[in-house]
């Protein structure tokens, strides 16, 4: 669907996995054979400022299940979030994005939970090819130990389009 098209765009996935190699248990004992998860994930734009814009919100959403926690060190993942593409007047190209991340940690792995992660961030086109991304991250519980604590993340992107 082109952004000349009357709807909104969208993207619905839904799939699994499977790996036949040996993997270490996450306990240190030993290895296992054999690992499968599945993933689904949608992201659909709410609202566009103009027909024929790329302007405009998008929510997206992603979930992963590995369910062998035995072997996979986070089992459960959660994520949520939306992108605003132009939300800076003059910045059309620009995008805004805020996430939430959720990973739940094995209970072959001791002394840990969850963590828990709110990122912002916003893309500067500096042409229709290269962009600067500057990136703040929120963490909490990082490693899903109470023992660490929260903290914060600043970075950086540059990337180049051809």
């Amino acid at each position: 669907q082109g952004k000349d098209a009357t709807g909104l765009p969208g993207t619905y996935k839904i799939g699994a996995w499977y790996d036949s190699g040996r993997f270490k248990r996450q306990n240190g004992n030993g290895r296992s054979r054999d690992n499968y998860g599945f993933y689904a994930a949608i992201d659909q734009m709410v609202y566009r400022e103009r027909a024929g814009s790329d302007e405009g919100l998008t929510p997206w959403a992603v979930v992963t299940y590995a369910p062998r926690s035995a072997i996979n060190e986070i089992p459960v993942f959660v994520g949520a979030g939306m992108v605003y593409e132009g939300l800076i007047p003059g910045r059309d190209s620009d995008k805004t994005a805020l996430g939430f991340f959720y990973g739940s940690f094995s209970d072959e792995i001791q002394n840990t939970s969850s963590e828990k992660v709110l990122e912002i961030n916003h893309s500067f086109y500096l042409t229709p090819w290269f962009y600067v991304m500057p990136d703040a991250q929120f963490i909490f519980r990082p490693s899903g130990r109470s023992s660490i604590d929260n903290a914060i993340v600043v970075g950086g992107e540059i990337g180049i389009t051809f």
